[in-house]
């Protein structure tokens, strides 16, 4: 790399990992950036989609460096567009000299560009069938882009709340006495809930400069709501409520918020159930529940909603996980948002880092401190279990693996989960009354019938693959390794590996031994997306098809069905 940099006489930069790229491109300036596809935190797509939304990189050609360049991933890049790609492997270096030549002579002339010069040799009608069969070109022509400044100004100044009259009556008969019940109410709406945190916070640290302040700063609540309430006082919180404005009830945004507020309070009550199996105090887990999709909750309720919509309509079938499609869409998540909201608002840290902490995988969590660690892998577990039971917060919610504690504590806690779900269900008829969202037995996407073997180190009821494959009308059956399923060949449609809870790389010989023995059947594999498994499921030449998580149920379930369609019919008997 070195030798092409001295031989092109251009300021070439080749990065390993995406978010130092985008700290360091704002203090140097190069005329070409490499992305490789496969990197840690962000990966290149979502860099590149992060690059072309900041003035000051958008005109920065970028190559992305990929084991495999499909008709798909092409697509993608390109609609987002990165310049050209460099395949790993026996890349000559007279082949890959000429490549970053290519694309940064595209950038001062953009008429020859690869990506117009594909476009002038297509005829109209090849356009036509391209624009229609490939769904990222129709998201990108079809949604509006924002930079994240935009972004998060919308979000910034926007009013949270989803008040109901019925909340706002119960909280101005309480009594002053009746602290426990007015902390009740408060933890089941996010936008009082926030309010009176922000409140009562902002006041404590506003003592530490007074006379006295320090005995009075020994009462700041952080997290607690029971402690707000007591040092704001009742009168307060209720002034408080009371000026939290209701949304208009025809407006468009009120389904996906009453939506998310249903999801909300399905991770508040499974959070509190599991909390003192992770060491977490229930208060704080009622009230991480609750926010840790604030930012999510932002950019429905700002001048940015319809748009957000738009874009968890057209991806709900995608593989990418709805973090990233944010990032290319609005150039910034609904995770940074939550926590730059928190951080904004004055809430406790570990408040601001739930609101990123819930999707981080084991490896990342290792490195936090222990009661955010905590407290991430209690979210991660409840957010999962949130949406492998139908009450998802988006179509197509995701579903990730589960933080290596939670398998034993999920299984043993399958009565106390049954519980809180249906603790939700209640709830929510008796907030929101005909206003409920209906909880989602089904899925969209009919797998009813397909018989599913599925080999998993997490055979309990609340694996979300087979809760999910389960609730969209699959029959799976679950065995901790192949030599319990080998008898079961005959009598299923599709083998599904569930690799999530180890590296891929570790367990290659598994599933080479699941592959062969399994040959007359589909094998899908699912497996961590930071184990880069698509590149050691083709280096070892496996008949498997792959799906990194964190993934979207729908396009799980899309594949599913296609892979097992073009099966013939068996005759059981």
């Amino acid at each position: 790399m070195e030798y092409v940099l001295l031989h092109l006489g251009y300021d070439v930069t080749l990065v390993a990992n995406g978010r130092e790229c985008l700290s360091t491109l704002t203090d140097q300036v190069y005329d070409l950036v490499i992305l490789d596809i496969h990197m840690p935190v962000l990966d290149g797509i979502t860099t590149l989609a992060a690059l072309k939304r900041n003035p000051t990189t958008t005109e920065i050609p970028v190559i992305l460096m990929t084991q495999e360049a499909t008709s798909e991933k092409i697509a993608q890049c390109r609609s987002l567009g990165a310049a050209s790609f460099i395949t790993k492997g026996d890349l000559q270096l007279e082949e890959l000299t000429n490549t970053l030549a290519h694309a940064i002579n595209d950038l001062r002339h953009p008429k020859t560009s690869l990506q117009n010069a594909e476009a002038q040799s297509k005829t109209p009608d090849e356009l036509s069938v391209n624009q229609q069969t490939d769904s990222w070109a129709q998201i990108v022509q079809s949604i509006p882009h924002f930079t994240a400044e935009q972004t998060r100004q919308a979000v910034e100044t926007t009013t949270i709340g989803l008040i109901f009259s019925r909340f706002k009556k119960d909280i101005s008969r309480l009594k002053p006495n009746q602290v426990i019940e007015c902390a009740k109410f408060l933890e089941m709406e996010p936008a009082a809930l926030y309010r009176v945190l922000t409140a009562a916070n902002r006041q404590a640290q506003a003592a530490r400069s007074r006379p006295g302040g320090l005995e009075a700063a020994a009462n700041l609540p952080g997290s607690d709501v029971l402690a707000a309430i007591d040092l704001l006082g009742m009168d307060q919180v209720r002034q408080i409520v009371e000026q939290i404005p209701q949304p208009d009830e025809d407006s468009p945004m009120r389904p996906w918020i009453l939506r998310w507020w249903y999801h909300a309070i399905t991770v508040s009550n499974i959070a509190d159930t599991l909390a003192v199996a992770f060491n977490v105090k229930p208060p704080l887990a009622r009230t991480a529940g609750m926010l840790c999709g604030i930012g999510r909750l932002g950019l429905l309720n700002s001048e940015l909603g319809q748009t957000t919509t738009q874009i968890y309509d057209a991806v709900r079938n995608l593989i990418l996980p709805t973090s990233h499609c944010e990032q290319m869409m609005l150039g910034v998540d609904h995770m940074q948002l939550g926590v730059e909201f928190c951080n904004h608002h004055h809430l406790p840290d570990i408040l601001a880092m739930s609101c990123l902490g819930q999707e981080v995988n084991d490896l990342l969590r290792s490195r936090m401190s222990p009661p955010n660690a905590a407290l991430s892998a209690l979210l991660s577990t409840s957010v999962t279990l949130a949406n492998s039971a139908g009450f998802g917060a988006l179509p197509g919610s995701e579903l990730q693996p589960f933080p290596k504690k939670s398998d034993q504590i999920t299984s043993t806690a399958h009565i106390a989960i049954e519980k809180a779900l249906e603790k939700t269900k209640t709830t929510a008829q008796w907030w929101l009354g005909r206003s409920a969202p209906q909880h989602q037995h089904h899925l969209k996407v009919d797998i009813t019938g397909i018989s599913i073997l599925m080999l998993t180190n997490d055979i309990g009821p609340w694996n979300p693959y087979k809760k999910t494959l389960t609730r969209a009308g699959a029959h799976v059956v679950a065995y901790p390794n192949l030599t319990l399923a080998k008898d079961h060949l005959l009598k299923s449609d599709l083998v599904l590996l569930d690799q999530t809870s180890h590296h891929l790389h570790q367990q290659i010989e598994t599933v080479r031994q699941a592959a062969d023995h399994f040959s007359a059947l589909p094998v899908l594999l699912l497996a961590m997306c930071s184990d880069d498994p698509h590149h050691l499921i083709d280096e070892a030449q496996l008949p498997v098809h792959v799906y990194a998580t964190p993934i979207r149920v729908h396009s799980l379930l899309q594949a599913i069905r296609r892979l097992t369609t073009t099966k013939p019919e068996r005759n059981d008997q």
